[in-house]
């Protein structure tokens, strides 16, 4: 199966800055301060991993509504579309919400509920809409609700991106919605809903959509010797809780996505170094990872260190990776076999590609 290797780095470093955030919580965090910056800053910035996972969802299901939609919409795509989409999604999913109700219940590694209803909304990916649910089961499943909706609405949002001016116009209505919701008094279902994080998924799409006009902007104006230092900088800062925060994740995102883009003038298709090979391996099992990125409460310990944490860090990616060859290697065959059809041409991402989340593998 053919995979895109700058997808799979950026979905690889979305999951790893994710991981650390969650591992590194606590009092022995490092710290080498700087003025305003902290080196050791992009461990306490980590949950920005998920504003590039959002971003990387975008720009893959702008590969996939190309070929889905290519005829234009119909009922009987768009069940097609939304089907890929549910079964690239739930097998591990779903797998992963009957163990951390058994975790939780057998072991009670962490005080998450695991009611019936908690069950009942995070299989119909509704749980991020109701404040009791929203966090329950695992911290991290919040965001693949988020992403299944976006998922749902895309096909609509396209009817109405039918050039470049519609596009921006369709862009510029949902940054100004997750701006107004960013600054509103609402909650958490609002401010870390789909309204707020639409205007990243539509973003990615549009780095797909516009992909050749805006290389050819990066590389005449070389903007990536501006957005890499950046991207690095903005890491490293020390930022404020509250509405900051999720601006902060915004810009970041963005930022990332024009490295995103060029990264694929950079990577070499076939490449011998050991580093690229880790890295493409951890992006395509970035799904699983963050689906179990609190198992290293199994042995977290009463007063974490630099060397507990680096343990707890490498013990999520091996048993993310574990799963990811258990589970989504073995539900991805049995998709591709339901869904056969015509080859893809050479150099195009396959469906196993996407996502992020966080999810879409995101994922």
């Amino acid at each position: 199966m053919n995979r895109n290797a700058a997808i799979d780095v950026s979905r690889a470093l979305a999951v790893i800055l994710v991981t650390l955030f969650h591992v590194s919580r606590g009092p022995s965090l490092p710290v080498y301060q700087v003025g305003d910056f902290n080196l050791f800053g992009f461990m306490a910035n980590g949950w920005v991993g998920v504003g590039i996972f959002f971003i990387i969802s975008g720009y893959c299901m702008g590969m996939s509504t190309e070929r889905d939609f290519s005829g234009g919409m119909t009922l009987s795509n768009y069940t097609r579309y939304s089907f890929k989409r549910m079964l690239r999604i739930i097998p591990p999913y779903y797998i992963s919400i009957a163990i951390w109700v058994l975790i939780i219940d057998v072991y009670h590694i962490a005080p998450k509920p695991t009611e019936l209803r908690d069950i009942i909304t995070h299989v119909t990916f509704s749980h991020n809409l109701f404040q009791d649910t929203f966090f329950s089961i695992s911290g991290v499943f919040w965001s693949i609700g988020v992403e299944m909706q976006f998922y749902l609405l895309l096909p609509f949002i396209i009817l109405l991106c039918r050039g470049t001016i519609s596009f921006l116009m369709v862009l510029l209505v949902c940054l100004s919605v997750s701006i107004a919701t960013y600054y509103s008094n609402l909650g958490i279902v609002y401010k870390w809903g789909l309204l707020n994080y639409l205007v990243l998924f539509v973003y990615g799409w549009g780095i797909y959509k516009y992909k050749s006009s805006l290389l050819y902007f990066i590389n005449k104006t070389k903007a990536i010797y501006i957005a890499t230092p950046a991207f690095l900088l903005l890491l490293s800062v020390n930022v404020d809780s509250g509405n900051q925060q999720k601006m902060y994740e915004m810009g970041i995102a963005i930022i990332y996505g024009v490295i995103m883009l060029k990264l694929n003038d950079v990577i070499p298709e076939e490449s011998r170094s050991k580093l690229l090979f880790v890295l493409l391996l951890i992006g395509q099992a970035s799904f699983s990872i963050y689906l179990y990125n609190y198992i290293y409460h199994f042995v977290m310990p009463r007063t974490p260190s630099p060397f507990s944490i680096a343990f707890m860090f490498t013990g999520v990616l091996g048993f993310g990776v574990i799963m990811y060859l258990l589970v989504e290697v073995n539900t991805e065959k049995m998709r591709a076999k339901f869904f056969k059809k015509k080859r893809v041409p050479s150099g195009s991402s396959m469906d196993g590609n996407y996502s992020a989340t966080v999810t879409d593998k995101s994922q």
